[in-house]
């Protein structure tokens, strides 16, 4: 889901200029002119696609592919890393939002949830597990921050999970520039996700749990989670990640 927010603008203006002289002796005569200048506002169109090499599709596995394909990676379904042992940490999987509309957009918060299988073994293994979100990338340049990182059950209940426009982060970390057939890396951000328990995430380490201000109080304070209990042998958790973009 890509929640859009903008500002439409019109305006035109007219002009009007009169003037006054006199010809000849004793002879009076009036001359008029009129102009008018008008100005066209468009509102523009803001357009994020997503892709990732684990993407389940082949038109969202690359930003080439995902360019050429927008009306098929506005969401994108990755597939599943393969069954986990009691102590894991999933392959990181990289996500590039890569923003082709013809306006620059701010990314505003994200937001996880996850849908459990019937069985308690799902619910137990959404309760046991931790999921680290990472921003590799922004703008082509090197960002390496924590965006949240703790128990997935902790994230799932935060509405949103994480606020990217806060005022502890630069305003152009979160800023997508316009047309990326233009801009390029300028247009683009990476994330990577992973999940893991029993251990730290290779990727987000021993913390923070978030490193925005106003969110990271709401997931508490980080702690290296335990490895899976028995109970949670044979769940399965599918978890979506959303994200919410402004301009």
């Amino acid at each position: 889901m890509k929640l859009f927010k903008f500002k439409n603008l019109a305006m035109m203006g007219a002009m009007s200029v009169a003037g006054l002289g006199l010809v000849g002796a004793g002879a009076h005569a009036v001359f008029t002119s009129s102009t008018a200048s008008t100005q066209t506002i468009t509102a523009g169109t803001p357009d994020v696609v997503m892709s990732s090499p684990s993407a389940s599709i082949w038109q969202c596995d690359s930003v080439a592919n995902a360019v050429a394909n927008p009306n098929d990676c506005g969401n994108i379904t990755l597939t599943p890393p393969p069954a986990v042992n009691s102590t894991f940490d999933t392959t990181p999987t990289y996500i590039t939002v890569t923003n082709i509309g013809d306006i620059p957009v701010s990314e505003y918060d994200m937001q996880l949830s996850d849908v459990t299988d019937t069985t308690s073994a799902g619910y137990w293994l959404q309760q046991e597990m931790n999921v680290c979100i990472y921003a590799q990338y922004t703008q082509g340049t090197a960002d390496n921050w924590v965006v949240a990182n703790g128990p997935l059950h902790v994230g799932t209940a935060l509405s949103p999970s994480v606020v990217l426009n806060g005022p502890w982060v630069s305003t152009s970390a979160t800023n997508l520039a316009a047309n990326y057939a233009v801009n390029g890396a300028a247009s683009q951000d990476i994330y990577s996700v992973d999940f893991y328990a029993g251990q730290n995430s290779t990727v987000c380490g021993d913390g923070p749990s978030s490193a925005g201000s106003s969110t990271a109080g709401h997931w508490g304070a980080y702690s290296t989670p335990a490895s899976l209990g028995n109970e949670a042998e044979g769940g399965n958790v599918a978890v979506t990640l959303t994200m919410n973009y402004q301009s």
